[in-house]
């Protein structure tokens, strides 16, 4: 706001003496007060954050915090510049807290010193730091089950920030990682290009790929096959706290020689752009990425698959679930042939139910390395891949792991040429739960066509939406939210996509797989294996998918949509909401309350929050105290009689009172501010009230303390300072337990005329103050305000409208402050908001019934 370029407009003479002095303290002062004002918008960004339920990384907290800590050292400076000398002390508080805030912003998990490689054997769970979650895992299921693996050695996490220190990779790839944008698809492909490259284009230490060679040869020796190697990520937080599901690549059957190069590739592989929106999405910090590697002996599979230790199936209940194909079982976890399903009974492993496919292809491993396709034998393609001693074996695994782990487990396998079965690895089954069917959701609705039934439950849920067929992976970059992703088979691709889907449907695919994995973490009703989805389903097309009963209704299907449970947050406890909770303590709590306290003095600043709280009330003190200013004081504040309990001063900035003579106490008609004059019609018209009290419910009195709602009006209101021209308003004023300023410049030359007005705060609890606020942005839309609700904030403009509009809305702002006064209180149930914002519209001012 550029105030005196209005100013000059209205200058009629000679400016009166001490106005230079005046210029300037008021521009500190408006400056105080819009970026107290942008500060609390801030603020109130962040709490709304702490509800779990955005997305939003480190790159976004990073950019706030430090938007919040500028704001609020320009405040700072500000309040000193309006006297100097008096405040220098707010400097050395203001840099204490903003030291903690970058203290917990840029934080680092510390990585262990250990070798470079190290042998399965000597791995347990206390291996996670040294060697990441995949190894861990396998290296408890080996040492401490005494389960079979395939002999094996891990890559370290040490290892991973050698090599990149050697190359002076970690400031340049965390430089690019936080310039990327959870929010861009394209962003994040920008990212993936250029840390790839640095990647790829680096050297790994000499007495590092020295280490790995010759660990590669040493576990190599020992086969007695011609079948390689397999190298596959464990980083740091992969299949422990977060699943990473298909995120990372896999190398199969290659050469002792070919493990340095494919390391690289898959250390690049962290940096995909759906890796990082994976990474992104759950909160996982940048800084703490680290990635190990497990290299193991490939085992040259007849049959492999997948076990699920428990799984829910809609007809059976919970369940043993094994999915197999013939071959290597990287089909079955990429979802692109559908594989054979059997259902073990948890208890005793009697097959409870089994699908056995067509199965005309197999994954094979070459000798000398590499993979390539088979045809499967005629005889072969119907029969099960597993007997029943196999399935007796993975159903007795399956309890071993999930009791050790006190955890369901998601269970890669392999069965040899010798017919010997071997754990290839297990994570944390994510997504799990026991799913409770409502009577309500076995019905089928008559009234609305089902255009697909079956297939495999991947995800349960219900959700509707637009179809969008996806063809190609460029076709993710179109996806829109709250359309049904509809593909011909499962990928890992899909998790770009995935915190905008209602949901998903496939034609192959297995409840088994990477994607429905992915799905079931991020929430998303899905089915995989209905074999004709894409052919049923036509773009565009609304649907609902009821995965319950695997199901696809033409259009909404309202009954079933109404049976969803209310919104889950899917973003606590992860590492960067947790690191929001480190830092948001030192910025939004507020402690000073009361300026009439003691304490209220910089030393009992403890947040960004205390310090703009002080410096607002210390800023309108010195505004009032402008008549002891020797160079100024013919221009202190003077104040306004009104019969109103309003304790309110004015200070002229030129041509908006009409003096008379010395007196520092005028009547209303003594100002001929434009924008003032339409603010005090709204607020002194019939039915306003601004003192007394008023009707509170039990619950609304109690969460304000009683006192609250019976407080006097001398101590409700605060001093109120407003800062007026002929066509100019400043109103700021804390109205007892909430903050409200209308700012306003109202004249002929329409483009010039805006209306901003911002309210927070309020004496209830969190929820009726939200109430309150929504009130607020109702009324507030209806007058054709734009608004901006942010927990118990609201913000709204109003813009280049003629003077006589502005000058109503102003109007309705007034009336609207003195309704909404202790509004809080008396909210007592959400669906009040609309009939209070009703009854305000109607002139219904007193809210009678």
């Amino acid at each position: 706001m550029n105030f005196f370029r209005f100013l000059k407009k209205e200058d009629q003479g000679k400016s009166p003496k001490g106005s230079e002095s005046l210029e300037k303290i008021f521009g500190h002062f408006t400056g105080l007060l819009r970026e107290n004002n942008e500060t609390l918008e801030l603020m109130a960004d962040l709490e709304e954050k702490q509800g779990g339920h955005f997305l939003f990384d480190m790159s976004y907290l990073r950019s706030t915090a430090d938007r919040i800590a500028e704001k609020v050292g320009l405040i700072v400076t500000h309040l000193i510049e309006i006297y100097p000398n008096r405040y220098e002390e707010l400097k050395e508080i203001y840099q204490g807290i903003l030291l903690e805030v970058q203290k917990n912003l840029d934080r680092k998990k510390e990585i262990p010193r250990t070798d470079f490689t190290l042998d399965l054997n000597r791995i347990t769970s206390g291996s996670f730091p040294q060697t990441g979650g995949k190894n861990a895992h396998l290296g408890e299921v080996k040492n401490v089950l005494g389960l079979p693996t395939p002999e094996g050695f891990a890559i370290s996490t040490y290892g991973y920030i050698y090599f990149l220190s050697h190359n002076n990779l970690q400031d340049r790839i965390l430089s690019l990682l936080k310039d990327s944008s959870l929010s861009s698809q394209k962003a994040l492909q920008v990212t993936e290009e250029e840390v790839k490259t640095l990647i790829h284009q680096a050297r790994i230490p000499p007495d590092m790929e020295e280490v790995i060679l010759d660990s590669a040869q040493k576990i190599g020796a020992g086969r007695k096959t011609e079948a390689g190697l397999a190298l596959r990520s464990s980083a740091l937080l992969e299949d422990a706290h977060f699943s990473f599901a298909g995120q990372y690549d896999t190398f199969l059957n290659i050469t002792p020689q070919a493990v340095p190069e494919k390391y690289k590739a898959i250390v690049a592989s962290q940096f995909n752009a759906r890796s990082l929106f994976y990474m992104k999405s759950k909160g996982i910090l940048e800084e703490e990425m680290a990635m190990a590697v497990a290299c193991q002996n490939l085992i040259p599979a007849k049959a492999s698959g997948v076990l699920f230790t428990s799984h829910f199936d809609p007809e059976k209940g919970e369940v043993v679930l094994i999915n197999a194909l013939w071959g290597l079982g990287k089909w079955v976890v990429e979802g692109t042939i559908s594989p054979d399903q059997y259902l073990l009974d948890k208890k005793t492993g009697q097959v409870k139910g089994q699908k056995i496919s067509r199965k005309h292809k197999q994954l094979i491993a070459l000798p000398g390395g590499g993979l390539a396709e088979a045809i499967i034998p005629e005889s072969l393609q119907e029969q099960p891949c597993l007997n029943p001693e196999h399935l007796a074996t993975l159903w007795e695994w399956a309890g071993l792991l999930e009791a050790h782990f006190h955890h369901p487990q998601d269970v890669e396998w392999a069965l040899d040429p010798e017919d010997r079965l071997f754990i290839l690895q297990t994570r944390n089954l994510r997504g799990y739960e026991k799913i409770e069917k409502k009577k309500s959701l076995e019905k089928t609705f008559l009234d609305y066509p089902i255009l697909l039934e079956g297939g495999t439950v991947g995800s349960f849920g219900i959700g509707a939406g637009p179809v969008f067929k996806i063809r190609s992976p460029e076709d993710l970059t179109d996806f829109p939210k709250g359309a049904v992703l509809v593909a011909p088979h499962t990928s890992s691709r899909l998790v770009s996509v995935m915190d905008k889907a209602a949901a998903i449907v496939t034609d192959i695919g297995s409840a088994t797989g990477h994607m429905a994995i992915l799905a079931r973490e991020f929430r998303v009703p899905t089915l995989v294996d209905t074999e004709k989805a894409t052919r049923v389903l036509e773009a565009g097309q609304v649907v609902t998918v009821d995965s319950f009963q695997a199901r696809v209704y033409a259009g909404r299907v309202e009954p079933l949509l109404s049976e969803l449970p209310k919104e889950q947050t899917l973003f606590l406890d992860t590492p960067v909401y947790e690191r929001l909770q480190e830092i948001i303590r030192y910025i939004v709590p507020l402690n000073l309350v009361d300026p009439k306290l003691e304490n209220f003095n910089p030393r009992s600043c403890r947040t960004f929050h205390d310090i703009i709280r002080f410096a607002h009330e210390k800023s309108i003190e010195e505004m009032f105290k402008l008549s002891e200013r020797e160079d100024i004081k013919k221009l202190s504040p003077v104040r306004i009689r009104t019969h109103l309990p309003l304790n309110l001063h004015l200070l002229d900035l030129g041509g908006g009172l009409k003096r008379a003579g010395s007196h520092r106490v005028l009547p209303p008609e003594n100002v001929v501010s434009v924008p003032f004059l339409a603010l005090w019609k709204g607020m002194t018209s019939p039915g306003i009230h601004w003192a007394g009290p008023i009707g509170v419910d039990v619950k609304g009195l109690l969460s304000v303390m009683a006192q609250s709602a019976t407080q006097s009006s001398d101590d409700f209101w605060d001093r109120t300072l407003a800062l007026v021209s002929l066509n100019y308003l400043n109103f700021s004023s804390r109205l007892g337990y909430h903050f409200a300023t209308v700012d306003s410049y109202c004249g002929p030359v329409r483009n010039d005329n805006y209306i901003t007005f911002v309210f927070k705060g309020g004496a209830a609890d969190t929820l009726r103050r939200g109430r309150r606020a929504r009130f607020l942005g109702m009324v507030l839309e209806e007058l054709g305000f734009e608004v901006m609700i942010k927990e118990d904030l609201v913000k709204a403009d109003y813009r280049k409208y003629p003077q006589p509009m502005t000058e109503e809305k102003l109007g309705y702002l007034g009336r609207l402050m003195g309704c909404a006064r202790q509004l809080d209180m008396i909210l007592a149930d959400e669906n009040l908001v609309a009939w209070y914002a009703q009854a305000f519209l109607s002139g219904n001012y007193e809210f009678k019934r």
